[in-house]
């Protein structure tokens, strides 16, 4: 059954931290995500995505679905559902997780918070129709907290220079908070759960903040972080840091199977764009060592017992000057637009055969180049080969033109994994 939300599109919804972070918006473009709207970029996708990489980032990522989990049974009905063990993740600690049906596909992916011993929370999409199917028998309570009193902001501060902005704000550093660790903290006067994470492959925190304390944390962030590099950074440059550092958005990377995928990504075509995490590069996260079998687990392990999955997940470097080409065949100005591509059409081609889709494509300021995700289905391609994307785009009469570009498999990330160091 597909998630039920009050939330009425026609309607603008700012989030809880919209009050300080509209004043910097000189755009006024928004996006709709998850029943609120954000800023879509303040300034400029691209100096934002080199802000964040050079300095810091302070971001709003409150539209994530949060799902709490909680009674005596929670750890084990988490254990139940998910890839990884359970029973291995302290309070005050979060995992990045899988969720699959039976057949090993991913209905869901994120992160997975430890806040309680007999309380979990999952940040990603909507999950309480699908953890209610096999809710039976344990003793839990299962809450989405979108449109309830239990809702909240999450605010993130990412980039090399996170630590000084922590610094400046909150009076400490946070060196000492390990990766994936939380704990709370005061922040002018108003109590905040932090932790060690983030969603750009950088040094990075985030932060949960009550709805009251969220009108003014935004502006406290920027103002205090901004004689260290800190700047707004709206959602546009977010989905984009994402991809140099490798990570995933559900729906735009993996059709997701369950409920969620019968509603909004309805449109994709049979069972092409369903993904195991193997496929995804995380075969590794699955525990198969522990007793519980967990949903999916005899498919996945048929899988782990091959020779390789289904579909490989690799980087594809994208040659602007091909892209520019269509352009010029087309009579029209050359147009590489920073935004990610949110589709499924762009297939691979390597010696006249169809070998794969690349998904994620997007203009990456940091390497100078388009960038994507490569999903191989043949097992003759690898990282270094030579290959083509069927591409399309709009001429200046706004018809659609087709054509190839060429490209190159590359091994990910695109741009080195800082987020666990200490600096």
């Amino acid at each position: 059954m597909a998630e039920e939300h009050t939330y009425d599109p026609s309607a603008f919804t700012g989030t809880f931290l919209n009050p300080g972070a509209a004043p910097y918006s000189q755009t006024g473009l928004w996006i709709a995500w998850g029943g609120y709207h954000l800023v879509d970029h303040y300034v400029n996708e691209v100096s934002e995505m080199m802000a964040l990489r050079a300095g810091a980032g302070i971001e709003d990522k409150t539209p994530l679905f949060k799902t709490i989990i909680e009674g005596p049974d929670a750890e084990a009905f988490v254990d139940r559902v998910q890839v990884r063990d359970a029973s291995k993740v302290d309070v005050d600690h979060g995992i990045y997780t899988f969720y699959c049906d039976d057949e090993g596909h991913a209905v869901n992916e994120g992160i997975t918070f430890r806040t309680a011993a007999d309380q979990f929370i999952h940040m990603g999409g909507p999950m309480v129709g699908w953890f209610s199917e096999f809710a039976d028998g344990y003793d839990i309570e299962l809450t989405d907290t979108l449109n309830t009193d239990r809702d909240y902001s999450v605010l993130c501060v990412q980039g090399p220079r996170s630590h000084d902005v922590m610094e400046a704000v909150t009076g400490s550093a946070q060196k000492d908070l390990p990766f994936s660790r939380g704990r709370m903290i005061t922040v002018n006067g108003h109590e905040v759960r932090l932790w060690r994470t983030g969603f750009t492959g950088e040094i990075g925190f985030e932060m949960w903040v009550d709805p009251v304390a969220s009108r003014e944390m935004y502006s406290i962030f920027v103002e205090g972080g901004r004689p260290h590099g800190a700047v707004p950074i709206g959602n546009a440059a977010q989905a984009a840091t994402r991809v140099e550092a490798g990570m995933l958005i559900i729906g735009v990377d993996y059709r997701p199977s369950g409920p969620f995928a019968q509603v909004q990504f309805a449109y994709l075509d049979g069972d092409r764009y369903f993904h195991t995490p193997a496929e995804l590069n995380f075969g590794r996260l699955v525990n198969f060592r522990r007793d519980t079998d967990f949903v999916g687990r005899r498919a996945l392990e048929a899988e782990a017992a091959g020779d390789r999955p289904g579909k490989v997940m690799r980087g594809v470097d994208i040659d602007p000057a091909g892209i520019a080409a269509l352009y010029e065949r087309a009579g029209s100005p050359p147009f590489l637009s920073p935004r990610l591509h949110r589709h499924f059409n762009s297939e691979i081609l390597a010696g006249g055969a169809n070998v794969g889709f690349a998904t994620s494509m997007c203009w990456s300021p940091v390497l100078d180049t388009m960038i994507g995700f490569a999903h191989l289905e043949s097992p003759e391609v690898h990282a270094g080969d030579d290959v083509t994307l069927t591409w399309q785009i709009y001429d200046g009469r706004g018809e659609a033109v087709e054509g190839e570009v060429p490209a190159r498999v590359v091994d990910l990330p695109f741009v080195e994994m800082k987020r666990r160091r200490i600096n």
